[in-house]
Parts: C-alpha cells; structure tokens; sequence
C-alpha cells in the first residue's frame, strides 16, 4: 500500500485531477439559453417600443440584448446604448416584454431608410460564485499532497549535510 502512495502513477493521477477541475468551464456544461421571439416594434415620434417574449427556465434570469439591422445592408448591425424597460441583466421569462429607446440619443439625425427589424438575444446570467465541486476537488487534491509529503520515507530523502568526522583519539 506505501509503495502505491509513492508510485509515479499515483501522483501523476493526482495531477491530471488537479488540472482537470481547474480547466473545467462550467458555463459550456450549461446550454440553457432563452429564446426571444416575437418581436415587433412601433415608432412614436423620436421613440421606438420593442416588445418580445422571452422563453426559457422560469427559474432563472437572463442577459437580454437587442441589436438594429437593416433589410437592404446585411453587414449593419448596431447595438443600441440607451434603451431602457426589460433590457440587460436580470430579466425573467414572460410575454409581451417592453422596451423603449430614444432615437436621437443615438442617432441625432434620426435614421434614413424604412427596412430596419430588431433581433433579440437572450444568455443565461453566469453565476460568480465557484461550484462546491471545485472546493471539494481541490481539498482533495491538497490533502493527497500533503498526505504523500508527510509519508515521504526516510529512503527517498536525500542527506544534505555530510556526517561529521570522527574525534581524534
């Protein structure tokens, strides 16, 4: 049993562990993201509504976002800054979402051209804290350690100081 604490195998085993719970990306284990839908929007003067719903896990808060492209150039993509209603973080799911955005605090010329549409994106808020798994693993990991470096056999230790030489008679 002493000897497999001390194989190279063993320790190797505890590295790999070791490395493996830091490199884990725990979002990319999760792949619930929301759906916005339905979106349509109404122009009254210098604002714009956006309505939507939003579908996803009603338990959960979402990230929204929306972004303003345009028909006849689909290279442009703008993403408005001053929008305010069921915007950003902390959103829930539900129907008939609102938000507001005025026009001339982005575009103070206003916009040209009538073949512009909204596209709503939706990410599930990343929590901050470190998943227990990862506390365990590591205290795991750290008391292998430890364990193998208080069990080192005398054997394995090398001697750094010579002896000392003999007394004269």
């Amino acid at each position: 049993m002493k000897l497999f604490y001390h194989s190279k195998s063993f320790r190797l085993f505890l590295l790999v562990c070791f490395l493996k719970l830091i490199f884990t990306d725990e979002s990319a284990a999760s792949t619930n993201q929301a759906n916005v839908s339905n979106v349509r929007f109404e122009q009254m003067n210098d604002r714009i509504i956006i309505n939507y719903d939003l579908s996803g896990e009603t338990t959960k808060e979402y990230h929204v976002l929306f972004s303003l492209k345009k028909k006849s150039d689909p290279d442009f993509a703008f993403v408005p800054e001053h929008l305010t209603g069921s915007i950003g973080d902390g959103i829930a799911c539900g129907e008939n979402l609102s938000v507001e955005w005025n026009v001339n605090d982005d575009f103070p010329e206003g916009l040209n051209g009538g073949d512009y549409y909204f596209v709503g994106y939706a990410s599930e808020e990343e929590e901050t804290s470190i998943s227990p798994w990862i506390w365990i693993g590591a205290a795991l990991i750290v008391g292998g350690i430890v364990f193998l470096l208080v069990n080192k056999s005398k054997e394995d230790t090398p001697n750094e100081f010579p002896s000392p030489p003999g007394r004269p008679n």
